[in-house]
C-alpha cells in the first residue's frame, strides 16, 4: 500500500500510476458500490431549493421524534408506519457516515491531483526553460512557440488593472 506524501515529499521519488486498467477497475468498483445503493436520486437545482434544509439541529429533533413515536405508537395517525420512519431515519444516519468516508476520499484524491498537476508543471516548465536556451536541440521553434502560447498575455488584460472612472458629483 501506498504511503501519504506531502508537498515536500514530492519530486522524482514519487511517481504514482493510475494506468488504463486501474481505472477501469476504479469506475467499475463505483458502479458497484452505486448497484448497491440503488435508492440514491440525483435532484435539480430547483428541488434541491425547494426541500427543507436540515442540519444537525433538525437531525436531532426528527431523532427525538423518532424514538417518541416509537414509545407512543398509538399517538400518530395509521398513515404512519413507526417501523417505515425508524427504518429511514437509521438509513439517513448510515448515508452521513457514507457521505463523511467518501468525503475524506474525495478530499484526499483532490489533494493528490493537486499536489501531481503542481509536480507535472514544474516539470514543463523545465522543459520549456530549456528550450529557450541556446542549447536546446534544433528544430523544436514551432513546439518552443506552442508551449509559449501559455505564457503570453492576453489582448485586454490590462483592463483589470486600469483604475476605476469616478461619476462626477452633480
Amino acid at each position: 500500500m501506498a504511503t501519504a506524501k506531502t508537498g515536500s515529499q514530492s519530486g522524482q521519488n514519487w511517481n504514482p500510476n493510475l494506468g488504463a486498467a486501474e481505472l477501469s477497475s476504479l469506475i467499475g468498483t463505483l458502479g458497484k458500490i452505486e448497484q448497491q445503493m440503488p435508492y440514491l436520486v440525483g435532484l435539480s437545482r430547483g428541488e434541491r431549493r425547494k426541500l427543507p434544509k436540515v442540519g444537525p439541529l433538525t437531525r436531532s429533533f426528527v431523532a427525538d421524534a423518532v424514538t417518541t413515536a416509537q414509545a407512543n405508537p398509538g399517538l400518530l395517525p395509521r398513515s404512519i408506519d413507526i417501523s417505515s420512519l425508524r427504518s429511514r431515519a437509521d438509513t439517513l444516519d448510515r448515508l452521513g457516515e457514507v457521505r463523511r468516508a467518501v468525503s475524506q476520499f474525495l478530499e484526499k484524491v483532490d489533494d493528490t491531483e493537486v499536489l501531481l498537476a503542481s509536480d507535472v508543471y514544474a516539470a514543463a516548465r523545465t522543459v520549456y526553460a530549456v528550450m529557450k536556451t541556446p542549447a536546446a536541440v534544433p528544430g523544436l521553434k514551432d513546439r518552443q512557440d506552442r508551449l509559449a502560447q501559455r505564457f503570453a498575455r492576453k489582448k485586454g488584460s490590462r483592463k483589470a488593472e486600469e483604475p476605476l472612472a469616478v461619476k462626477p458629483v452633480e
